[in-house]
């Protein structure tokens, strides 16, 4: 999650972007010693602590899993700038993928790739005609 965060990150705060709000089923885990593991890395990673706005929330679902103190801290729905959003959405579109594996798995990495990428852009497109509605 590290490196996913990191691949992310550096391009977003080179184009300006100042506050950053993740969400992660262990999130309230993960944050504590993120900084440390960030510098770890042999390139040059930014100061959370000097973003304008950081946050790292725990999508709703995986909430009720958590303790008392860290369904607080970590909501959502108390988190500023985080919207009506219930951070799962990342994880929604894994269900209509599950098929995906039967088509891929005698594929060599670059038509995998072709495929998964073409699965995708459909999906965003349809989720970008269905904004109208």
């Amino acid at each position: 999650m590290d490196l996913a965060l990191i691949s992310t990150l550096m391009p977003s705060l080179g184009a300006g972007i100042s506050r950053v709000l993740v969400s992660y089923d262990i999130g309230c885990q993960w944050e504590k010693k993120l900084q440390n593991c960030l510098d770890s890395y042999a390139i040059s990673t930014p100061k959370l602590s000097n973003l304008n706005y950081w946050k790292v929330a725990v999508p709703k679902f995986h909430l009720s899993g958590h303790g008392a103190k860290c369904q607080v801290k970590f909501n959502l729905g108390y988190t500023k700038w985080a919207g009506r959003t219930d951070g799962e959405r990342i994880e929604a579109g894994w269900a209509q993928s599950t098929n995906m594996a039967t088509w891929t798995r005698e594929s060599g990495p670059n038509a995998r790739h072709n495929i998964l990428d073409d699965h995708w852009n459909v999906s965003n497109w349809r989720k970008l005609l269905g904004l109208g509605e």
